[in-house]
């Protein structure tokens, strides 16, 4: 378990975010020269720091699953580019055009499967 999965087990929910954004705002506002805002400023930082974690989490989370689909999208289209030129090539009569095509075929199938193994946060692959 990483030290961020100790701070919150569960992201912060839409509602949380907006109650630090304003908490943060409020704390943003006062005079920190101002001794009477000192015990503000110390119970609004402690506030905020309980949310982080959680936010943290909902940060990970999210950067996670966007490499996850930016992977899948990279895979996907180069298999698709190699179907495309496989086709082509098959179609093709000229043999210079018909190797050129094989040859991106195999260079796009490549890809992919360097796509498809590519280490994803954590430690696996997709």
């Amino acid at each position: 378990m990483s030290n961020l999965d100790q701070l919150a087990h569960e992201p912060a929910d839409d509602d949380r975010i907006e109650h630090l954004a304003r908490m943060a705002m409020e704390y943003a506002a006062t005079d920190p020269d101002d001794d009477e805002n000192i015990l503000f400023r110390l119970n609004h930082s402690s506030f905020m720091g309980q949310f982080m974690g959680a936010v943290l989490v909902r940060l990970r989370d999210a950067e996670n699953n966007l490499r996850e689909v930016t992977v899948a999208a990279r895979r996907d289209t180069a298999l698709k580019l190699a179907r495309d030129f496989e086709v082509w090539a098959e179609k093709e009569s000229d043999d210079a055009r018909k190797a050129a095509y094989d040859h991106a075929a195999i260079v796009a199938t490549t890809h992919a499967e360097f796509a498809a193994a590519e280490s994803l946060p954590g430690g696996g692959t997709r």
